[in-house]
């Protein structure tokens, strides 16, 4: 007797156990060792039952009558849909669905983000999910084959890849599969330059549905009222990305973007989330003032924070939260322009402010476009710009990373026994000069033989339909002068010189800073007009290519800018 009780009592605390277990993970059929929520890990799962609508919040954290698959498992047949997460985001592939779906984990719960859809060439709608199969399932990894039928067309396929702790879904472009939309109901979409001016676009900029946009690697989708930001980058500077309309009790939307795909070459797509993560505020003017005047406003967190001043036609005019803007400083005198000719015409200025980059006071769980950058393209925003015009070497000599090298000496009082590598270093740094110095000029001549070739194609006809945004691309080429001429390389020699000079002096280093405080003036000039100039010409390409498939009198025109600016952005 005393022995069947004490089994009793043996079979009636295991089944706590289990049931305690069962309960912590929402029910899911598996226990706290195999699932454990709110871990960095990443995990598969099978609902159990195909979902008509997408699955809410709620369901998404209660995980009722869920089966965890099994780590290492690839030959699971899944019953419903299948589910993939990490402590960050969680992706659901439903049989019914339209593609991807996409949440993030917020102090809320999950927040439904975008939707993920391959799209054929053809053009057809996805109808739903013929098949999924799983090729990879580790607590470091998941990796999804997803098919998806069409209306008409060719079945599409897609790899989709998540990933312990981070905020990103990897997505490969397989069969079929030619563009990859990402619908996520963007109030604006941001085309971030880093050095030189961003170009921001909302649904009132563009005159049709679809517009190209002038990215080559990358853009922002900034989120609902401030909470989130969706980054999509991509490897190869050849694949268009246009942003999409939608029309709505006579109201245009932003709905996504597409990216041109190529076979199995990843787009990633990067989700950073919380209060205040981006910012919109109107600004005001004042007499005593250098520049606009940014009312303070509070920030979720320590960054390099990012200010557009939003203009009419897509471009802003950006600099640093913390920037101290100088009066006599060129970038200044536009910004007020800027603003007062929009307050003039009746349109309150504003600005938008978003985190451009991390600072040593950032939290290691907040997340940047830089950090993203670096994630995916393997480069930071100096590298990435050295990169696509052509500039780039095995030393990289530009201004600030010669003068941060050259300083470092100087402070541990190393300079002479340093000194032929310091005159190397300074002598690599005024011949990357120099090549900025005619990639610019290059740029300018550019624009000059844009503005001939359409004043020969417009004689005796109307105005090109493109001429204000070819004369727009003028002034801005011919705006970075100062950058371009031979004066800079010879002030970067001179400064070279004076740092030499300084070798072995007592208390030089304040004099080193002071002249490396010039020497990184002449790079941070170059940075901003190549910046300024290669995305005056991107998007000069994309209002070409618009109109070259457009079936106008300007179409012929359009071709040949279209190609002239595919040459001058691949180095040509």
């Amino acid at each position: 007797m005393r022995a069947g009780r004490c089994g009793s009592l043996r079979w009636a605390t295991a089944a706590i156990c289990v049931a305690a277990a069962a309960g912590l993970c929402g029910q899911a059929g598996v226990n706290s060792a195999e699932y454990q929520p709110g871990t960095p890990s990443t995990y598969l799962f099978d609902t159990g039952a195909a979902s008509p609508v997408a699955l809410s919040g709620r369901i998404l954290d209660a995980k009722a009558n869920w089966t965890l698959v099994p780590e290492d498992n690839l030959g699971h047949r899944f019953q419903g849909d299948a589910v993939l997460l990490n402590d960050r985001l969680t992706v659901v592939l439903r049989r019914q669905g339209p593609g991807a779906e996409v949440y993030s984990q917020t102090a809320t719960g999950p927040a439904a983000r975008a939707v993920l859809i391959p799209l054929p060439a053809a053009g057809s709608k996805i109808t739903g999910l013929a098949s999924v199969r799983t090729v990879e399932n580790n607590l470091g990894a998941v990796t999804l084959a997803a098919t998806f039928t069409t209306a008409g067309g060719p079945h599409s396929s897609v790899k989709l890849r998540l990933t312990t702790g981070r905020s990103m879904v990897e997505v490969r472009p397989g069969e079929a599969a030619d563009r990859l939309a990402v619908w996520d109901r963007p109030r604006w979409v941001v085309v971030p330059s880093f050095f030189g001016n961003d170009m921001v676009f909302g649904p009132e900029t563009f005159e049709c549905l679809r517009h190209g946009l002038p990215a080559e690697n990358f853009f922002l989708n900034l989120l609902g009222d401030g909470d989130g930001v969706v980054m999509c980058v991509w490897k190869s500077s050849r694949r268009w990305a246009d942003v999409l309309l939608f029309e709505k009790d006579g109201r245009r939307a932003l709905g996504g973007c597409e990216i041109e795909c190529a076979s199995d070459e990843p787009i990633w797509v990067a989700f950073m989330d919380g209060p205040g993560i981006w910012h919109q505020q109107a600004i005001w003017l004042s007499a005593h003032e250098k520049g606009p005047v940014i009312p303070p406003w509070l920030r979720p967190f320590e960054a390099n924070w990012r200010v557009d001043l939003l203009g009419r036609d897509g471009r802003a005019e950006s600099f640093g939260l913390e920037t101290q803007l100088r009066a006599d400083d060129p970038a200044v005198r536009q910004i007020r322009s800027q603003a007062e000719a929009m307050a003039s015409s009746g349109v309150a200025p504003s600005v938008l402010t978003y985190p451009i980059d991390r600072t040593k006071a950032t939290p290691l769980t907040a997340s940047c476009p830089t950090d993203v950058l670096r994630d995916t393209l393997g480069v930071g925003p100096c590298q990435y710009i050295l990169q696509t015009e052509g500039l780039a070497s095995e030393t990289n000599p530009t201004p600030a990373k010669v003068m941060d090298w050259i300083e470092k000496q100087f402070e541990k009082g190393k300079e002479q026994e340093a000194a032929d590598q310091i005159r190397d270093l300074l002598g690599q740094m005024t011949e990357h000069v120099g090549r900025a110095r005619k990639k610019i000029e290059r740029y300018g001549q550019f624009g000059h033989e844009i503005g001939l070739l359409c004043a020969a194609e417009g004689e005796g006809q109307p105005a090109p339909e493109n001429a204000d945004s070819l004369s727009r691309t003028a002034s801005v080429l011919a705006a970075h002068k100062d950058a371009a001429s031979a004066g800079t390389e010879q002030s970067a020699a001179e400064l070279g010189q004076e740092i030499i000079a300084l070798m072995g002096k007592e208390n030089a280093l304040a004099e080193c800073r002071e002249l490396g405080a010039r020497v990184r003036e002449i790079g941070a000039a170059q940075d901003r007009a190549l910046s300024d100039c290669r995305m005056a010409v991107r998007w000069l390409r994309q209002q070409a290519r618009r109109r070259a498939a457009a079936d106008t009198g300007q179409a012929r025109l359009a071709r040949e800018v279209l190609a002239r600016a595919e040459r001058m952005l691949r180095n040509e």
